[in-house]
């Protein structure tokens, strides 16, 4: 009797609501891979983050290797003018002109940095994240903000690698990455 009564109410409630009670349950591995998709999503913003930025700071230390070397050996030029009592304007007029082509390009260098800074942040808050990967799309985007190209080796383009290196131990750094440390 009470067995009949549990398969008649089980009955009247699936037919009461149009579907079976397994229907309004989403399996385990869906939500694994709603994490996942998410975990990948991430992934890709930072390495595509970390090329790029990889290769701005690459950039910029050329940008700054040559102006150095060319104002270091002007610099030796008017020296030596200067001792021998010539008059250096000239050579002071090219040292403006490379310093002022050095600001030139590192500027362009630091929008560049800043609008890959907006474009990740863009980007991590457009995905729709599960609440296990929020926490982690801030550390990046956090870590992504404290870019800068100015900073050595230790910065944040180093913490960007080590940071999810830790995290996910099966990543490992684009080819950009490893060249740019060798």
């Amino acid at each position: 009797m009470i067995l009949r009564l549990a398969a008649m109410l089980v009955f009247a409630s699936a037919c009461a609501f149009g579907q079976s009670a397994d229907s309004l349950m989403v399996p385990v591995s869906t939500l694994d891979m709603f994490v996942a998709n998410g975990q990948l999503e991430l992934d890709s913003i930072r390495n595509t983050s970390a090329i790029q930025f990889s290769s701005i700071k690459t950039s910029h230390d050329s940008i700054l290797a040559v102006a150095d070397e060319q104002t270091r050996g002007i610099n030796c030029k008017i020296d030596s003018l200067r001792k021998l009592g010539q008059p250096a304007a000239s050579l002071s007029a090219r040292l403006d002109s490379i310093l002022e082509w050095k600001d030139e390009r590192i500027n362009t260098l630091n929008e560049k940095v800043e609008k890959i800074k907006s474009g990740v942040n863009e980007k991590i808050n457009s995905l729709a994240l599960p609440p296990e990967l929020e926490e982690k799309g801030k550390a990046l985007a956090s870590t992504v903000d404290k870019l800068d190209v100015t900073l050595p080796d230790t910065g944040p383009l180093l913490r960007l690698t080590k940071n999810f290196r830790s995290t996910y131990p099966d990543w490992k750094p684009p080819l950009a990455i490893k060249a740019y440390r060798a």
